[in-house]
């Protein structure tokens, strides 16, 4: 593995790692990519995009299948219907209630004001 000693493939493995990271904690393939796009690397082309992309896909598939193995181990139920349900590691729980009709123009101004905000901390720096 000579080929791989090298420091630009090193990088490589780090993206890659850092995008299949995300990717199983958050069931969220492509989200680690772009994680990674983001933070985890110096140089970006398009062959690593999909490296990691495949990387972070592979992670995720392996993770649900090891989750919903386990799931199913421990069930009670014979016939566990929950087969690959396991999307990450990390689960925030399920939504609660529905969104009312008037609470989406507090999220409207929610996000406009940290826009603004945000734009106000780039022209101040």
């Amino acid at each position: 593995f000579q080929q791989f000693r090298d420091d630009h493939e090193k990088r490589d493995f780090v993206s890659s790692g850092t995008a299949a990271g995300v990717a199983t904690a958050f069931g969220a393939p492509i989200g680690g990519v772009l994680f990674s796009l983001e933070e985890g690397c110096s140089f970006w082309n398009q062959a690593l995009t999909w490296r990691c992309f495949v990387c972070a896909l592979t992670a995720t598939f392996t993770v649900n299948v090891l989750l919903s193995a386990y799931s199913w181990r421990t069930s009670d139920r014979p016939h566990n219907t929950t087969l690959l349900n396991n999307p990450g590691l990390v689960s925030f729980g399920a939504m609660a209630g529905e969104y009312r009709i008037y609470e989406l123009p507090v999220f409207g101004a929610m996000g406009a004001v940290g826009g603004l905000i945000g734009a106000l901390w780039n022209f101040l720096n």
